[in-house]
């Protein structure tokens, strides 16, 4: 850019971080309102056990707040921990309505509400703020959760 009278360059200087430091966090959202959010740990393996253990039970608690009478479907990507027969045994277990793998045609693109919506949007609120810790970025998280409308 530059000004009429003095003829000189005047530039802008904006610092960033190379590699920023990031979370991974697993989330459902439907009508009644997202899920609380479920923290990855950091170089986890996400196996069938990880996602069983780590992601499915404590968002089954979750979803037993959002829907008392079990009247939902669940539904996830074609990720191998989300394929594997253990999960899919588990969420039979648990009597989760969910849609099948079969039932998804092969190389399809990704459907869910999340792929799809959620995650850029997600994004894009929590990139406007200005924050410098791991903790702070989970704070933000939380906050542009709560301002998802529940029905």
């Amino acid at each position: 850019m530059f000004q009429e009278k003095k003829k000189r360059c005047v530039t802008a200087v904006f610092e960033s971080v190379a590699h920023p430091q990031g979370i991974m966090e697993w989330v459902g959202l439907s009508a009644n309102g997202p899920t609380k959010p479920i923290v990855i740990e950091p170089k986890a393996n996400i196996c069938s056990s990880y996602y069983v253990n780590k992601v499915l039970k404590p968002f089954l608690r979750d979803a037993k707040k959002l829907y008392p009478s079990n009247d939902y479907i669940f539904h996830q990507d074609s990720a191998p921990a989300h394929r594997a027969k253990a999960t899919l045994l588990f969420l039979r277990e648990q009597n989760v309505s969910f849609i099948e793998p079969e039932q998804w045609l092969p190389s399809s693109p990704d459907c869910t509400l999340c792929d799809y919506f959620l995650w850029g949007n997600l994004k894009s609120q929590v990139n406007k703020r200005n924050i410098r810790t791991l903790r702070g970025l989970q704070k933000a998280v939380r906050g542009e959760l709560k301002k998802y409308p529940n029905h």
